[in-house]
């Protein structure tokens, strides 16, 4: 057998064709994959072209082949007698059947190798709608466009400068979708977020159904919170996961992005905060820190924080190097885009399975107290909530992850 020369964890194309010129066109190709149990699994690859990417290493774009696997649920076993040899031939032919189904799906649906050379310009899509569109909400639907260009040639957000001027909607992976949404939350106020996500969202609908796109591609993911509703939809850090993001530390991290990452982690401050963070805002005598929230301070009486701080924290924020407090910033940080990257590294480090934006350091935060039983007007107060129903948005999180420490506890015997 052909996978017997595999060695774990190795990879080969199985040969569906003596022919070299049929082979070249075979997309997916069926591939096999050497398991620890000595038997080989299945697998289809495709070839999804080739993409222009950021190589931070590098510090340039590069081009960069693209595939996609999909596992199938064959195995071949390792053969000892005639029935088993039959047996993986019976498999192997079945999968192949998979196979070139699949290759008639995929040329189908214009994806993969065969890609429609007429596919639209996102951009394009987005002017026409825009032009047409005669409703009062026009402004809105100019801002929302506006916003997604503005993400897309961000000057430090090299990774998406090589769509500035053509995007086609398989270049917008997850990955794109979800840095999107964070930007979006970070430059906008209230609802402001949630507003520009649908009004994008609607014009990638009417191209779906004019036949321009295959499917929205902002439905990777979910969508910003509307900071006026109760609902709570980004992750956050369960205890366990938070001192194993503490513990992991990078060869080439950035300590001041660590340092202000904690300091959000344990106080719940907002980016936009921690970035215009002063020694001024420390009482180093009484051992607390006093800020005004950015975002709320022109619209509410309440934005004003007063909270204590631990030894540790203090330790973590450091002195002042000059003799004016109210000029020296504590934390030095590079762009948004940046802060985010290094974040997604991190977490990525901690074997952390979740999408942890800087904001999820603020509902990390909430969430902590309330799972460690602190009242709900207490956080409300250390948050800069203007209204206590908005620090109930956290109490199912907060049950959420109380519930799975429960289900840590051993099984109860009843005899």
């Amino acid at each position: 057998m052909a996978n017997s020369k595999l060695s774990k964890g190795q990879s080969k194309e199985v040969q569906v064709s003596n022919s070299s010129k049929v082979a070249a066109q075979v997309n997916p190709k069926l591939m096999q994959k050497a398991l620890s149990n000595g038997e080989t699994a299945l697998y289809l690859e495709y070839y999804l072209g080739r993409v222009q990417v950021y190589d931070e290493d590098k510090d340039e774009v590069v081009s960069k082949v693209k595939r996609r696997k999909e596992y199938l649920e064959l195995r071949l076993i390792k053969a000892t007698n005639p029935l088993q040899r039959q047996e993986n031939k019976d498999t192997l032919a079945k999968a192949e059947e998979i196979r070139k189904k699949r290759q008639d799906e995929f040329v189908e649906q214009r994806e993969g190798f065969i890609f429609k050379k007429d596919a639209a310009n996102l951009y394009d899509i987005m002017t026409d709608y825009f032009t047409t569109y005669s409703k009062p909400s026009k402004r809105i639907l100019g801002l929302a466009i506006r916003r997604f260009k503005d993400f897309i040639n961000c000057k430090d957000n090299k990774e998406y400068n090589v769509y500035k001027n053509a995007i086609k909607e398989r270049d917008m992976s997850k990955k794109m979708v979800e840095d999107f949404k964070d930007y979006l939350c970070n430059i906008s106020k209230g609802s402001g977020a949630l507003t520009s996500w649908k009004r994008l969202s609607q014009i990638f609908n009417a191209a779906v159904e004019s036949g321009k796109m295959r499917k929205n591609p902002l439905h990777l993911t979910k969508a910003p919170t509307d900071a006026n509703e109760d609902g709570l939809v980004k992750d956050v850090l369960s205890e366990e996961e938070l001192t194993r993001l503490l513990a992991t530390r990078l060869d080439r991290q950035s300590p001041e992005i660590r340092r202000a990452f904690i300091f959000s982690l344990f106080t719940g401050t907002r980016f936009c905060d921690v970035e215009n963070m002063k020694y001024s805002n420390i009482d180093y005598k009484e051992k607390t820190l006093n800020f005004c929230q950015i975002k709320t301070k022109k619209n509410s009486s309440k934005s004003w924080v007063h909270q204590p701080l631990r030894d540790d924290l203090l330790a973590l924020i450091g002195e002042p190097k000059t003799d004016k407090p109210d000029e020296e910033y504590i934390f030095h940080l590079p762009s948004f885009t940046m802060c985010l990257k290094s974040i997604d590294r991190w977490v990525k480090a901690a074997k952390i399975d979740k999408h942890i934006s800087w904001h999820c350091a603020r509902h990390t935060f909430a969430t902590t107290l309330l799972v460690d039983g602190v009242d709900l007007k207490t956080v409300s107060e250390l948050m800069g909530h203007t209204k206590i129903t908005m620090t109930t948005k956290y109490l199912h999180s907060a049950n959420e992850l109380k519930a799975k420490a429960l289900a840590k506890l051993p099984n109860i015997s009843v005899e």
